[in-house]
């Protein structure tokens, strides 16, 4: 073996040694033998991806895989108070009608009115209800509608 690399050795002219190894495996032939990872452009089918990444462009040289070139990228995530990407607002919860959306977009009005307490229960303002018909439901309650 000369580098990782197998060969063949044969006798020396007086035929009590060995003459140098020969090997037709080397790094840079295009095929990956010995210790190589990656020969050229022969990746042996390995990305950025399939080495942890998320993106990017796997290289190689000298024969090893060269991830300068691969990134990795986090996903934002909605609702921890951090705004990321394309987040418009992250107001730490995933609740529509408060101003930022389960999304983590800018609602374009925000309710102001969130409960009601009256003195036979609690009326709650639903994410997909307007006041105005909280209101109603509030006076349908009160004066039997």
């Amino acid at each position: 073996m000369i580098n990782g690399y197998s060969g063949t050795q044969t006798c020396n002219s007086q035929c009590n040694g060995f003459s140098t190894c020969q090997t037709t495996q080397y790094c840079g032939d295009g095929i990956i033998n010995g210790n190589e990872q990656c020969d050229g452009n022969n990746l042996n089918g390995q990305t950025c991806q399939t080495k942890g990444f998320t993106s990017g462009t796997l290289t190689c040289g000298n024969c090893q895989f060269n991830t300068a070139q691969c990134t990795t990228q986090t996903s934002p995530v909605c609702g921890n108070r951090i705004k990321e990407g394309a987040e418009q607002c992250d107001d730490g919860n995933l609740v529509n009608g408060d101003g930022c959306s389960s999304s983590c977009l800018t609602e374009t009005s925000k309710s102001t009115l969130t409960k009601t307490t009256l003195t036979k229960g609690e009326v709650s303002l639903s994410p997909d209800e307007s006041e105005k018909s909280v209101l109603e439901r509030i006076l349908e309650f009160l004066f039997g509608g």
